[in-house]
């Protein structure tokens, strides 16, 4: 099989592409940090890697020229994304143009590639992370927020449009992973995980749980779900 991987240098992307490259799938991988891609490229055979930045949305179409001898894909995971933290009175156009250009609008590009005849193979699927934080309020994340309940909306049209071709379209809306972000807001925030489990109580959930919903969703065990926002929050949501 093969797969596209946004966000591959780290964080659930980065466990996405070594659990696939371990099952023997290639995999095009996605990011900025053009020394960590080249690192997963050296240690996995199938693994190709392509460096971008995803906010320039008008180089997203040189990634699928440039790589044109592995069409058709079978599958597209979306996990490239930013969380600014601020206050309402705080945000800024700046902030605000990066994060939907990085969640949102980077995927629809994708997407609009993907789709082209040929590319993204007809009965594949496509996964984007979402987040609980599109669902329920918190302080300092309106825009991460709107971010993710623009993305969600966009796949259920998306998922809508292509059903005809059996291309499934769906969103994993996360609760607080860990993961290399995660340790480092460990170090700002004291007390961090006695405050995430006031809200999830069965906990921060761990980067394979993520990885192993993905990969469902990618099969053809999923193969009647499609347009769907597929929570795994520990309960925040409850």
């Amino acid at each position: 099989m093969k797969y596209i991987i946004t966000g591959a240098s780290s964080g659930i992307g980065r466990r996405c592409a070594e659990r696939l490259l371990e099952e023997g799938n290639e995999c095009l991988l996605l990011a900025r940090s053009k020394d960590r891609l080249d690192e997963m490229s050296c240690k996995y055979e199938f693994a190709k890697s392509y460096t971008i930045d995803l906010t320039v949305i008008e180089s997203i179409e040189d990634v699928f020229n440039s790589n044109s001898s592995m069409f058709p894909f079978d599958g597209l995971i979306h996990c490239a994304g930013i969380a600014p933290l601020k206050r309402t009175d705080e945000n800024d156009y700046v902030t605000l143009r990066t994060a939907y250009e990085t969640n949102v609008f980077s995927f629809i590009e994708l997407m609009r590639c993907m789709t082209q005849i040929g590319v993204l193979k007809d009965g594949g699927a496509v996964v984007a992370m979402s987040s609980v934080i599109a669902h329920r309020g918190s302080n300092r994340q309106s825009i991460y927020s709107g971010t993710k309940a623009a993305l969600e909306g966009t796949i259920r049209c998306m998922a809508k449009e292509l059903i005809d071709r059996r291309i499934r379209v769906n969103a994993v809306v996360s609760g607080t992973v860990e993961t290399e972000m995660l340790k480092k807001l460990r170090t700002e925030s004291p007390n961090l995980d006695e405050k995430i489990m006031r809200h999830s109580p069965l906990g921060i959930v761990p980067v394979d749980d993520i990885c192993e919903i993905i990969e469902f969703l990618l099969s053809d065990k999923a193969s009647h779900i499609t347009g769907a926002s597929v929570p795994v929050d520990s309960g925040f949501l409850l």
